[in-house]
């Protein structure tokens, strides 16, 4: 058999690849194998992430109908105030109109934060239905709405109704609260005010442990770290979170927005902890 020309040459080049010379049958045959290729990729660049709680929520979606709450409503804007860590990873929907919350509910967003009362109304049955469906199926939704007044109460009740709670309100009024540590637990209760003031719509009929904050008996009650229940009103609650189904109904009666009821709303949501 002829060999190549070029045989003699490759041979000399390659001869310190193999232990025993080859055949010019053995080489051309090697020689047509396709390069092996590494077993492993090379390692890509490190992209820094900062640590983020692998529970803090992703979506939140705002619910708002009503024109007021886009002049100094308190809560439509909280979000943009918590841990920058976390602010970047989520996603914040506001509507304007009711039917635009059911597109948004239907992403299943982490939490649902209505901030104001139109959503209680008979007009907005269809909306509010799909809210409490989001809630029994699991989902968060808050009510921190700082317009409710008297005249608003009844259709707020007839919600809370449907959603199986037999929560009715009170008393609005300047009140001094305490925290309820035992209905809040320990993951978050270090987040939350201890002891704050505000004007409060409070509600009755609220169970104990779903109660998260309750009322001195009266404003000439000096705040104490030590406060006993002797000197709490537990028949009126001012800051609620009830379990509906599989989910829970948040709802916070802070007429002024302070500080301490917005990081009540982000502890609701699920920024806290």
């Amino acid at each position: 058999m002829l060999e190549d020309p070029c045989f003699q040459e490759l041979m000399e080049l390659d001869c310190d690849k193999y232990e025993t010379p080859l055949s010019f049958k053995e080489y051309t045959a090697v020689r047509s194998l396709p390069p092996l290729r590494p077993a492993f990729r090379p390692l890509e660049p490190a992209v820094f992430k900062p640590a983020i709680p692998p529970s803090a929520p992703t979506s939140i979606l705002v619910i708002t109908t009503d024109l007021r709450a886009n002049q100094g409503n308190p809560y439509l804007h909280i979000f943009q105030a918590i841990d920058p860590r976390i602010e970047p990873r989520i996603s914040v929907m506001k509507t304007f109109k009711a039917e635009f919350a059911l597109p948004g509910l239907a992403k299943r967003p982490t939490a649902v934060v209505i901030v104001d009362d139109a959503l209680t109304k008979p007009w907005n049955t269809h909306v509010r239905d799909g809210v409490l469906k989001y809630v029994r199926e699991g989902g968060t939704a808050v009510l921190a709405a700082p317009y409710v007044s008297h005249t608003d109460f009844p259709d707020v009740e007839r919600f809370f109704a449907e959603a199986g709670l037999g929560w009715t309100f009170g008393d609005t009024r300047d009140a001094l609260v305490v925290l309820n540590k035992a209905a809040v637990g320990d993951r978050i209760v270090r987040h939350l005010s201890g002891e704050y003031d505000f004007c409060a719509s409070m509600l009755n009929n609220v169970d104990i442990t779903a109660a998260w904050y309750h009322p001195y008996t009266g404003l000439d009650v000096a705040p104490s770290s030590s406060v006993g229940y002797e000197v709490l009103n537990l028949r009126e609650c001012p800051i609620a979170f009830g379990q509906v189904g599989k989910g829970n109904l948040g709802y916070v009666g802070d007429k002024d927005g302070s500080q301490g009821s917005r990081d009540v709303v982000l502890a609701m949501c699920g920024f806290k902890g």
